[in-house]
């Protein structure tokens, strides 16, 4: 897991890390909604949803500069966005708002993430209904993307000891050959790995008792209250933005 720094983040002590999963799930989709439903004018509610973000992010403890280069990441799909919006309307209010709305749609979602490790997230979602079976098809499909990133690190490295980052770059051609063979065995290799890990998933119990979770917060008077305040104060701003 060494390629994810958002899952290392989640499995640090911090403030927020301790609240329970259920809380902060919920927290977030609420901010989502009010978000998304807020009109392109309400820029006081844009404002005084950053802020909230702002201050849930230095509350957090995290590394504030990594994180908002992740967040940033997105920022070209907005861009792209509001400029369709843009030149379809010749509004460059609504333009800017879809860019504030999907900004801070991607810090919440982060910060959610990144101070909630994925079986929680999971657990979470499992005491909200959602069919357990779909919560392991995520499971498996997020761990086996980084089996894929590590068996293509892995290839790197070997690829590397080899001196192959000096092949010429004359011959496209030849450079697509060994690209395309490339990719088939790190999805060979891949496979071989993933195969051990569901055999080994099984010989501990998984796939029948779902993903049991160590270690499980329990709901408190703290979270409760940061639940309560956090909805009303969505509501408030949210309110106030059509007045």
């Amino acid at each position: 897991m060494r390629h994810n720094a958002i899952e290392q983040w989640a499995r640090e002590p911090g403030p927020l890390h301790s609240m329970d999963a259920r809380v902060k799930l919920l927290v977030t989709v609420a901010f989502l909604i009010a978000v998304s439903t807020t009109p392109s004018h309400g820029w006081v509610a844009y404002i005084g949803f950053g802020t909230n973000v702002m201050i849930a992010l230095v509350r957090s403890e995290l590394p504030m500069r990594r994180l908002l280069l992740r967040a940033a990441l997105t920022l070209p799909f907005a861009l792209c966005f509001a400029m369709i919006s843009y030149l379809s309307n010749d509004d460059a209010g609504s333009a800017l708002a879809l860019i504030a709305r999907s900004q801070l749609c991607v810090l919440a979602t982060l910060l959610m993430v990144a101070t909630t490790p994925l079986p929680l997230i999971l657990a979470a979602l499992e005491s909200f209904w959602i069919p357990a079976r779909m919560l392991e098809i995520a499971q498996f499909l997020y761990r086996y993307l980084f089996v894929i990133a590590d068996q293509g690190q892995r290839m790197r490295w070997a690829a590397a000891s080899r001196d192959a980052g000096r092949l010429t770059r004359s011959n496209r051609q030849s450079l697509l050959d060994r690209a395309g063979g490339a990719l088939a065995v790190l999805f060979a290799c891949a496979y071989n790995r993933a195969e051990g890990i569901h055999r080994a998933t099984l010989s501990r119990g998984g796939g029948r008792s779902g993903f049991p979770v160590l270690n499980k917060p329990t709901l408190g008077r703290r979270d409760l209250f940061i639940a309560v305040g956090s909805l009303l104060l969505f509501i408030g701003v949210r309110i106030a933005s059509v007045s």
